[in-house]
């Protein structure tokens, strides 16, 4: 927010709160509603929705539900975002118990994409043999910081994250999404095989077709600087804000 101008208002959303009851059960449907009810959006004077990453298929929901109801968007920014049939989701990293060696270092990889380093004389190449203190140790050595705040507070992270990662492994949209949609992929991203098809999937649920833009860096790395400078001018010249 504030690489862009000033001319609007920016609101941001945290996807879920730790202390909220039956994450598992919680859908991209429910986050939706969630935040427009939050933000009181104004029936009468458009907006812009957007999203990076799994909050890309939230925005999209949002644009739905407001088209539904009549509210006006301006534009839908869809920021490397993704569709369930894009992803590939580690069932086993979701179904192991939160506090498990497995299930921090799945979390560590999708948030900071961190790797660990693996002593096949501890591990045996195994990351059910590696220990969360080990796994802690290197990530804290990378400079990970989510590594170095309480252990009861990352729990909280890594419920919250595999709480998101179910509900978008679980959404389709119900309808197409009749307004303007920008897509920004990341350089890194758009060289992958199959990256043109993440836009595809994501057209096959839009009526218009939707505008795209390359932003320089990662997946992780669109959110911050540099990289960060660069999609706010992406987005001044989309006349978003």
């Amino acid at each position: 927010a504030n690489e862009l101008n000033h001319k609007q208002s920016v609101i941001s959303f945290q996807t879920l709160e730790s202390n909220e009851a039956s994450l598992a059960q919680v859908t991209v449907e429910d986050i939706a509603h969630k935040f427009l009810t939050a933000a009181q959006v104004n029936l009468r004077k458009a907006v812009a929705l957007g999203g990076w990453s799994m909050g890309g298929a939230v925005a999209f929901e949002m644009g739905l539900q407001m088209e539904v109801a009549g509210r006006p968007i301006s534009k839908l920014i869809l920021i490397d975002a993704f569709l369930a049939d894009d992803l590939s989701f580690d069932q086993s990293a979701l179904l192991a118990p939160v506090d498990s060696a497995q299930a921090l270092l799945h979390y560590l990889r999708m948030t900071h994409g961190f790797s660990i380093n693996t002593d096949p004389a501890q591990s045996n190449g195994h990351v059910q043999n590696l220990s969360v203190a080990l796994i802690l140790e290197q990530a804290r050595a990378a400079n990970i910081p989510d590594a170095s705040i309480p252990y009861s507070d990352l729990l909280s992270l890594i419920q919250i994250s595999r709480a998101n990662e179910i509900a978008l492994m679980r959404y389709q949209p119900r309808q197409r999404y009749a307004g303007e949609v920008v897509y920004i992929q990341a350089a890194e991203t758009a060289q992958h095989v199959g990256a043109s098809e993440v836009i595809k999937r994501w057209q096959n649920w839009c009526t218009k077709e939707i505008v795209v833009h390359t932003c320089p860096g990662s997946h992780l790395q669109l959110l911050e600087y540099p990289q960060v400078t660069d999609l706010a001018q992406i987005l001044q010249l989309q006349s978003v804000c």
